[in-house]
């Protein structure tokens, strides 16, 4: 078979001889050229097609888009204002409560002006002791006793108020430290009704020294299980008329000796002792404040 009855096809730069008779290897010569520029085709496609790509700037104009809010920041010098404008406001509050506590005392009411004096008239609160008799031995039953005090300070501790009462012994006004309860109170004076507690106070203000009239009462017990404690049966009456300036130094003394020689009567008999020794009536207050207090510590035997 010479070449003019062959056909010539080049493939990949090789050239080929197929008889013209075989039109089977000519379909598969002429498939397998289509296929191959097929692929060419979609190969140049792939390469030439750049991706889509959305930029930022598009976002934003998406409709579930949304803008981040920054939060505004104080400027340092504004910041420094209000920072020192809070301190300066706690700071005056703080020592506005201390000195408020100090020269006032906020823990009762200041005693609304009243003319009438505190009274006692009888019962189990004001009355004479009451006797209880009980497996241990003899336990009496003490009244309340209250009146009106001049109030010079309240404090923390004793040693501040000891330390306070100076400004007032320096001007010829004595005064008594009373404990109660983890309180200190400074007292330099009393009376049986507000009015005539605060013309006692009335020479200390116009010498520039703090003064605070409000009640003040020893609260009445049950019952006091000390031994010897029954003179103090008549405390109350001897204590309220003393106040109302009647003399009473004898019935003071007749208390001190019947009153038994121990440590739980001590306080109270040595400030009798002074009592009845005193003749200014500014110091006779204090005594009688000490007197006062003492007849509470008994109580709470």
């Amino acid at each position: 078979m010479d070449k003019q009855d062959k056909i010539s096809i080049r493939m990949n730069g090789k050239e080929t001889l197929i008889p013209r008779e075989d039109e089977k290897a000519i379909e598969e010569v002429v498939t397998s050229q289509e296929e191959q520029a097929a692929t060419a085709e979609v190969y140049e496609y792939e390469h030439s097609e750049q991706k889509k790509v959305i930029k930022p700037e598009a976002w934003k104009k998406h409709p579930y888009y949304k803008k981040k809010k920054r939060k505004k920041k104080l400027s340092s010098p504004v910041k420094n204002i209000v920072v020192s404008v809070i301190g300066a406001l706690l700071l005056g509050l703080l020592l506005g409560f201390i000195l408020l506590r100090m020269f006032v005392g906020i823990t009762e009411s200041d005693g609304a002006a009243t003319e009438n004096p505190v009274a006692y008239t009888g019962g189990t609160d004001t009355g004479n002791a009451e006797s209880v008799t009980t497996d241990g031995g003899s336990a009496i039953k003490l009244p309340t006793v209250e009146a009106y005090v001049v109030q010079a300070g309240y404090f923390t501790s004793r040693e501040k108020a000891e330390e306070w009462s100076q400004n007032y012994i320096e001007k010829g006004y004595p005064t008594v430290v009373w404990e109660r309860e983890g309180d200190v109170f400074l007292f330099t004076g009393l009376a049986r009704s507000y009015e005539a507690a605060n013309e006692k106070a009335s020479p200390l203000l116009k010498d520039d020294l703090q003064t605070y009239v409000k009640p003040w009462k020893v609260t009445a017990t049950e019952k006091v299980n000390v031994k010897g404690a029954e003179p103090l049966s008549g405390f109350a009456d001897l204590f309220y008329s003393t106040i109302d300036g009647k003399e009473t130094t004898e019935e003071w003394n007749q208390l001190a000796v019947r009153l038994p020689e121990n440590e739980t009567f001590n306080e109270l008999k040595a400030a009798i002792k002074s009592l009845s020794k005193s003749n200014s009536s500014s110091q006779k207050d204090v005594l009688l404040l000490k007197i006062w207090k003492s007849y509470e510590n008994i109580l709470k035997k």
